[in-house]
């Protein structure tokens, strides 16, 4: 019976929970011996991190070599999350820097009795995700280690066909990635992450609708993804396929970058145009602000993060008040479109919705809400 009911409740939170994103700076120390040990390990990791001057900042993992709950594992606390791009990893080797991971996560349970992760794993392949990696033991901050709490966690991706591939490797910044899951959970939009090797597989294409590159750092896009990947984003565009192309995604996606009086030549080049930034009257990068953009005619505000205007063809959706250049474009690629954006009308910053609580905490919000314009540039690209 116990049994029964972890799996209908996991089954029930997934609706809720999968598809948190997280990356960072972890202090990592490896162990071995029983569960008992966890939280005093991972209590000694974190007392550990302070006296090395780093504030521990959740979530923790637990890791395991081999088999779940062997003797052996690695304890990882997350101490910092770099405010920008490209991060700062240059640190003591007691140091790993992980990539954004969407992972499915169980509700909290005693350290004491963990229940069984094949319970876990039954209810995620219900609701229709796939783990492409072992399950680990997770705790979202402080609270839950004080309190001894655990969840159980896994990196997952969607089974069978989805709407959207959202890019989730190096570069893409994981809040705008959390504020962006978020959207497609509460609009009922299926989505799955997509990493650099996955971008290199024919049979992938057939599986999605729309390929999304949210912000984050462009360079990093066009390390990973030159040759091979970018011509077959290229071939699924122009032979029907979408592209949603935010901030880093939008320089991405164009044939010429002028980032700081600098020009760059990614490799995907959809885009025939020059994307140009960062706009210096709105904010000085690495800075951001709330910028005002006139929509299809409507005067908003949107979070603005380093991000281009646009100088070439296409129909233009929005413009930046500030200077009146194109801040969100439309363009047929062949038979696909392709949608670019400077502005994150991701980031939702009149209430929760998103997920995250950046850029509000720092004092920044819109007048109005912006995830109806981001559905409306989803329901562009999808639309025949």
């Amino acid at each position: 019976m116990k049994r029964l009911v972890f799996l209908l409740l996991s089954a029930l939170l997934f609706a809720q929970e999968v598809g948190y994103t997280r990356m960072g700076i972890y202090a990592v120390r490896e162990g071995e011996g029983s569960p008992s040990l966890y939280i005093p390990m991972l209590k000694a990791l974190v007392k550990w991190t302070l006296e090395y001057g780093y504030k521990p900042r959740g979530p923790m993992r637990i890791e395991f070599r081999g088999v779940a709950l062997s003797r052996k594992f690695r304890l990882m606390v997350k101490v910092n999350i770099p405010g920008i791009f490209p991060p700062r990893t240059s640190l003591s080797t007691e140091f790993v820097f992980l990539r954004p991971q969407h992972i499915a996560v169980s509700e909290p349970f005693s350290a004491s009795s963990p229940p069984s992760a094949g319970d876990f794993i039954k209810g995620l392949k219900k609701s229709g995700w796939e783990p492409s990696s072992p399950p680990f033991l997770y705790l979202r901050n402080l609270g839950e280690l004080r309190e001894g709490k655990l969840r159980w966690a896994v990196e997952v991706k969607r089974r069978g066909n989805f709407q959207v591939g959202i890019y989730s490797d190096r570069g893409a910044f994981h809040l705008g990635l959390i504020a962006s899951q978020r959207f497609f959970q509460t609009h009922g939009i299926t989505y799955s992450p997509l990493y650099k090797e996955d971008l290199k597989r024919k049979d992938l294409y057939s599986r999605m609708k729309l390929i999304y590159f949210p912000g984050g750092w462009s360079g990093y896009y066009t390390e990973d993804l030159k040759g091979k990947a970018a011509r077959m984003i290229r071939a699924f565009v122009e032979k029907g396929g979408r592209y949603l192309g935010v901030c880093a995604g939008a320089y991405f996606a164009s044939r010429e970058i002028i980032w700081e009086g600098k020009k760059y030549h990614p490799p995907l080049g959809i885009y025939p145009g020059v994307a140009v930034g960062p706009i210096t009257s709105l904010a000085p990068w690495p800075l951001y602000t709330v910028a005002e953009v006139l929509f299809e005619g409507r005067k908003l505000q949107a979070f603005y993060y380093g991000g281009p205007y646009f100088v070439g063809e296409g129909e233009v959706l929005g413009r930046y008040l500030v200077n009146e250049k194109p801040a969100v474009i439309l363009y047929r690629y062949g038979e696909g479109k392709v949608l670019l954006s400077g502005l994150h009308f991701e980031y939702e910053l009149t209430g929760r919705e998103d997920g995250v609580e950046f850029p509000e905490n720092e004092g920044f919000k819109t007048a109005n809400p912006t995830w109806p314009v981001f559905e409306k540039m989803i329901k562009i690209l999808l639309e025949e």
